[in-house]
């Protein structure tokens, strides 16, 4: 009786332990990123702090490189998240379009702990404050734009320990996805984070082949050597056009520094989902 309670037990605990991380199933990513996964299948058991840090620093970026009183600098960098949040919002829920959506969660929270890998003040924090769940698309529109709002304001204030909260708030908030969506926030992040290194151009043919293709566009760009090959900079600020799900154009600054994907680059692999959540 008390051996049978025992393997029922380990049972249920196996199973909740699946459960609690469905994205461990990691077949599909495997066959979809081929060498890309094998290069850099350590990263499947990372955190998502430790995921994006992880990528950060296969294009040379550098942990704390920008002082919180930068506010130049800073806004270089915040207006990433800006882009990603807009097209999260825009894009993605006002057009009901579910890839874009997911996509662009993965690119809030990419963002997001980028700026905490990158900006001195701001660190790894998880938020354990009680937050509402959502039912509808829309709900967790209005919940994520309150922590946009706050984050916003605080980041460019003078107390870093608050922006460090809202920060912290602000990827609670983008990962409390509606309820019965059946979005798998750790995996769509993971994905996304291995069609970023797929940006990387494994050799210098590739990246020679690129850089021209961004010359070609008129882009300032320049080669650099990065731990797994080779990758693309922008070598100053500069300005293009975006377009939007409604075919209007908005305007978005690309920074000095920006890494630009190889000409080889993989989309993100979303697996498909029942999305049970109104819009």
């Amino acid at each position: 009786m008390t051996i049978l309670f025992i393997v029922l037990k380990l049972e249920e605990i196996i199973t909740g332990i699946y459960l609690m991380h469905p994205s461990k199933d990691l077949s599909s990513l495997q066959e979809f990123y081929g060498n890309t996964f094998s290069n850099h299948e350590k990263i499947t058991d990372l955190s998502n702090y430790e995921l994006i840090k992880y990528l950060q620093q296969q294009f040379n970026h550098q942990e704390n490189s920008i002082p919180f009183s930068d506010k130049v600098a800073g806004k270089k960098a915040f207006d990433l998240l800006l882009s990603e949040y807009t097209e999260t919002m825009k894009d993605g829920i006002e057009a009901k379009n579910l890839q874009l959506v997911r996509d662009g969660i993965a690119d809030q929270l990419t963002v997001a702990h980028f700026l905490a890998f990158k900006i001195d003040g701001l660190h790894n924090v998880v938020s354990e404050e009680p937050l509402s769940k959502n039912s509808t698309f829309e709900e967790y529109r209005a919940q994520t734009e309150v922590a946009f709002n706050k984050l916003q304001a605080s980041f460019y204030g003078d107390d870093a320990e608050i922006a460090n909260l809202d920060l912290a708030r602000y990827i609670q908030v983008v990962g409390n996805v509606p309820q019965n969506s059946n979005i798998d926030i750790d995996y769509d992040l993971l994905s996304v984070t291995f069609s970023s290194l797929t940006k990387i151009c494994e050799d210098k043919v590739v990246a020679d082949q690129t850089l021209q293709a961004y010359a070609d566009k008129g882009y300032d760009v320049h080669i650099e050597s990065v731990p797994s090959g080779f990758a693309i900079f922008t070598s100053s600020d500069f300005e293009i056009k975006v377009k939007n799900s409604d075919n209007t154009e908005r305007t978005e600054v690309v920074p000095k520094g920006k890494f630009l994907k190889s000409i080889y680059k993989l989309d993100p692999f979303f697996k498909p989902i029942q999305c049970g959540a109104d819009w």
